[in-house]
């Protein structure tokens, strides 16, 4: 048995090898740039061990984003089953929970933001939001739904609005990344902030609360000037 758990444990040390190496090729050179063989001697392991945990490139980067999604699915799930918060908290310590994590993922976002910048394949971008989007919805669901029960959210449609509220996150994500990356206008992080602070009053708005109720864009700012220290460190210029 305990062969076992140390062959099953190199199986998993190797699969998460080949990921992080993919994720700094991606990042050095570009997704489209990056050969299998590159990924391979990064990591010093071989076709054999590449192909037994990926069928392709492309596969391999979709197991890097599922897993991404997972983990961020994990920590929203435990907040919302949480019984000792109301909903409110919920929603708050979910936005807090979440950007932390997100901060802490810098090879996941260094090779994100390159391949956004650099490659612009929309597959991918779609392939990631469409990712949260189903893992997420359900849970900001069952969180509103619970506001509804306590008499602190004021909606008659919890499905729509948890839809609607994570399409809308992922359609200005894609705005802000537009105007970070590509944009070379001055006053971008004004209109990124806006975008901000957008969400959060549509947030508000939708579940009928109070002006400053959800702490959205006191977060996002903090963790955009993180964020942009972050990516001049690995000379990305904005």
């Amino acid at each position: 048995m305990a062969i076992s758990n140390q062959f099953d444990q190199k199986k998993a040390d190797l699969k998460t090898r080949i990921m992080k190496s993919a994720m700094k090729k991606f990042s050095e050179t570009s997704y489209e740039k990056t050969t299998i063989e590159a990924i391979i001697n990064d990591c010093s392991t071989s076709k054999g061990g590449f192909y037994h945990h990926f069928q392709s490139k492309d596969d391999l980067l979709r197991t890097i984003i599922t897993e991404y999604a997972e983990k961020l699915k994990i920590i929203v799930q435990k907040i919302v089953l949480n019984k000792k918060l109301k909903a409110l908290e919920k929603i708050n310590k979910i936005i807090q929970k979440t950007q932390r994590f997100k901060l802490s993922q810098q090879d996941f976002n260094l090779m994100l933001v390159k391949i956004w910048q650099r490659d612009l394949i929309s597959i991918i971008r779609s392939m990631y939001l469409d990712k949260l989007v189903v893992e997420i919805r359900p849970l900001w669901q069952q969180v509103i739904e619970q506001g509804i029960d306590e008499g602190v959210f004021n909606t008659s449609f919890p499905e729509e609005v948890a839809e609607l509220i994570v399409h809308t996150s992922s359609l200005f994500s894609k705005k802000v990344d537009i105007a970070v990356f590509k944009e070379n206008s001055p006053d971008k992080y004004e209109y990124v902030i806006r975008k901000i602070e957008f969400i959060e009053d549509l947030i508000t708005r939708l579940l009928g609360l109070p002006k400053g109720a959800i702490i959205l864009a006191d977060v996002l700012r903090k963790n955009l000037n993180i964020f942009k220290k972050m990516l001049n460190d690995e000379n990305i210029i904005l």
